[in-house]
């Protein structure tokens, strides 16, 4: 890893943070909202998304310019591929000590909050399909909190914060094979749910070769909009981790836009694919919709060994493909509240485990309680807009005006009144879906 990761790499990290199980609640939500209407969101958020990966790359490298500045340190090459501090870091250059301290706290909160929904993917997921000696599968989204149900979901919840944890521990750059991995079996999943979806939708059988009604999603609801904006966001969102990646990757000026890039293409075709058909294979579309697949038979009166390699696949699959997004985020969230602790200076390293550590049981500790991943990916799902939407474009404004040199990263398109107007959408649709999950907790 001395001379950084090349392009392929940086696309596999990249998508392993973007993907991470937030697809597995976007067949539910293009069902709910309506797929047309989804799809519409996935459009404009999936463009947004690509502007912003653009401006934000712009933003780290000029910002990390201004903190030289600061200090008087006189680097020339900054200007072409300067050493890319933790997010928090690089807003402190901008926006001060006190805002980078509230944002590093609402950065905690919504990467936590991301940490619980990926722990109970995987505990829901095995639940569901791996019997214990002592007690038979069930879906906890069925039995609810208070069955028995709950004794096997915390069991692999257990299991599943060893691992993890011991992952987190390890750090990110000895795990390049097991990340490609996971990449790899995550896509030929993906691809194994639209292609069974496909089969139903051309038979007209149904997932469980039981006798069901013919699925009929509709193509918008506005009264549901409220719930596929803040997941649609949610699933789309890395680039908060986009300073990680960008420190590790070789000749990070020629290749960043190409990976935010190939990353928005990618994303945004097998999303929308996987959201548009499953809708129409399955009428009770699930909230993790992997769960659908438990009793997959393909239409058959009973499993053969088809059905089976499908539904331990699509079950499990996205359980083990969590674990390689988990370690992204406590690792980013330790380094950043290092450098909030220590500065410049050199890190305590067993610091710096000790936070892994914690950022990695918190989660884990919220996950034993709240196992609805729809619920968990509605709430921190909202953050982003401010988090990422709403402050990149003013930061985006102050570097330019502090950094008048044209750099290597720089987006090729710089127009302020348009930032700004970025920033007041992001906010103003924050308050409302905020208001309209407020609304839904109060039962108004």
């Amino acid at each position: 890893m001395k001379d950084g990761i090349g392009l392929f790499v940086g696309l596999v990290y990249s998508l392993n943070i973007v993907v991470g199980g937030g697809f597995l609640n976007l067949p539910y939500v293009f069902k709910q909202t309506g797929l047309l209407l989804s799809l519409s969101f996935m459009v404009f958020f999936s463009a947004l998304s690509f502007y912003l990966s653009m401006i934000f790359l712009e933003v780290i490298h000029k910002g990390c310019i201004m903190k030289t500045r600061l200090k008087k340190i006189d680097q020339p090459f900054l200007y072409t591929a300067p050493k890319v501090d933790d997010i928090s870091i690089v807003f402190q250059s901008i926006f001060g000590y006190k805002f980078s301290i509230i944002y590093l706290t609402a950065l905690t909160v919504y990467f936590e909050g991301s940490l619980v929904a990926y722990s109970s993917i995987f505990a829901a997921s095995f639940t569901s399909n791996i019997p214990l000696y002592f007690l038979s599968t069930c879906d906890i989204y069925e039995k609810g909190f208070y069955s028995s149900c709950i004794i096997n979901y915390w069991i692999f919840l257990g299991l599943f914060g060893f691992i993890v944890i011991y992952l987190s521990l390890l750090g990110i750059k000895n795990q390049k094979t097991f990340q490609v991995s996971m990449c790899g079996l995550r896509y030929f999943i993906i691809c194994l749910i639209i292609y069974c979806s496909i089969e139903l939708i051309y038979t007209g059988k149904t997932i469980d070769g039981k006798p069901g009604s013919k699925p009929e999603p509709q193509l918008a609801d506005f009264s549901k909009a409220h719930l596929a904006v803040p997941i649609i966001v949610f699933s789309l969102m890395y680039q908060l981790l986009l300073p990680s990646i960008a420190a590790i990757v070789h000749k990070r000026s020629q290749k960043m836009w190409k990976i935010v890039l190939m990353v928005t293409f990618i994303i945004f075709i097998i999303y929308s694919a996987l959201g548009i058909i499953v809708p129409y294979a399955i009428s009770n579309v699930k909230e993790q919709v992997s769960l659908n697949f438990r009793d997959y038979t393909g239409g058959q009166n009973e499993k053969n060994l088809w059905g089976y390699f499908v539904m331990y696949g699509v079950i499990l699959q996205p359980a083990f493909d969590v674990i390689a997004c988990f370690p992204f985020k406590t690792i980013s969230l330790a380094d950043n509240w290092g450098h909030m602790i220590y500065g410049d200076k050199i890190k305590s390293e067993k610091i710096i485990k000790v936070l892994v550590f914690v950022f990695g049981v918190v989660p884990l500790m919220f996950a034993a309680v709240f196992y609805n991943i729809a619920e968990v990916f509605g709430i921190v799902g909202l953050l982003p807009l401010v988090l990422f939407h709403a402050v990149v474009p003013i930061a985006h404004n102050i570097v330019n005006e502090q950094v008048k040199d044209k750099t290597s990263f720089d987006a090729g398109f710089y127009w302020r009144p348009l930032n700004y107007a970025i920033t007041a959408g992001a906010l103003t649709l924050f308050l409302y879906l905020l208001r309209q999950k407020i609304n839904g907790i109060l039962g108004f």
